[in-house]
């Protein structure tokens, strides 16, 4: 906060203001402080004696408590400043006041956003001050490596530490999952602040080996559904001298032994599976064989 001192009495008295009161230094009139500090004045009128004067000036407080604050999306907090102010106004970030008051040192139920405050001291001094409520940045799973039967999180962004979950109660701050059964889960990820848990879905593939077709609703089908969470799937199966007997199509995932609906023999078949992943866009690919068990 800058204060001006100007002479306005310049053809009644000659005025002087100087950083030492052994008037040495001298200041313009119009000079500027961001500190308290004293300065010497030097008055003069005619052949009147010189009047000399001790002025001490001092500059407007800020709020060494109030300061910014990072808060989840939704919540509120409280805004404080110091007590001994004479008086607070507290507003939004556009001059529209919230409060204020003698003693209102503090304003609750404050969302996110942009305020400031009007601090008037004890000598009349008044400064507005400027206080931000950030929302808390959310952590996102960017990766979810799965090897075998073990998934591995990977996170971003947020507060650390993480916490990780397979079921969304039990949290652990261990980042490997181990023995974990094929299909498809959800892993939850929260933040040391705790404001949202952020989910993803991930695959540990079952490599299906055996199909028999006989409506019994046991492995009547191969059922790779739960490829729907990569891009680009694709399925193709071949029989024993390489003609393909089966090929994926938009999130037909299933196969029940037939070709063009004609069933097909008892025998081994040949699969090759292709997928991307989502998060990495690393290409993924499966081969193997496949036992198809037909009545014929």
């Amino acid at each position: 906060m800058n204060a001006q001192f100007i002479s306005n009495y310049k053809n009644y008295f000659e005025v002087k203001y100087y950083s030492d009161s052994a008037h040495t230094d001298l200041l313009p009139d119009n000079f500027s402080y961001t500190d308290d500090t004293i300065i010497y004045a030097q008055v003069k009128s005619g052949n009147c004696p010189v009047v000399n004067a001790t002025l001490h000036l001092n500059t407007p407080k800020k709020s060494v408590n109030l300061v910014d604050q990072t808060i989840c999306p939704n919540a509120t907090t409280t805004l404080k400043a110091e007590t001994g102010f004479k008086h607070y106004r507290w507003m939004k970030e556009n001059g529209e006041i919230i409060a204020e008051g003698d003693m209102l040192n503090e304003i609750s139920d404050i969302p996110v956003g942009k305020y400031k405050v009007e601090l008037t001291s004890q000598n009349d001094c008044t400064l507005e001050q400027d206080v931000t409520v950030f929302a808390a940045q959310l952590p996102e799973i960017t990766n979810i490596d799965v090897t075998g039967n073990t998934a591995t999180v990977y996170v971003s962004g947020g507060n650390p530490g993480y916490e990780y979950s397979m079921d969304g109660t039990n949290f652990t701050s261990s980042n490997i999952f181990t023995n974990i059964p094929r299909g498809l889960h959800t892993m939850y990820v929260r933040d040391s602040k705790k404001c949202e848990i952020i989910e993803k879905q991930f695959l540990v593939i079952n490599l299906i080996n055996v199909i028999t077709p006989n409506n019994d609703g046991f492995n009547d089908v191969l059922d790779y559904s739960d490829l729907k969470i990569k891009e680009n799937v694709r399925i193709e199966i071949f029989d024993r001298y390489g003609n393909m007997v089966f090929q994926s199509s938009d999130k037909n995932y299933l196969w029940d032994g037939t070709t063009n609906g004609k069933a097909l023999p008892t025998g081994n078949y040949w699969y090759i599976l292709n997928w991307i992943e989502p998060d990495t866009k690393l290409p993924v690919s499966y081969e193997g064989w496949i036992l198809l068990k037909n009545r014929n």
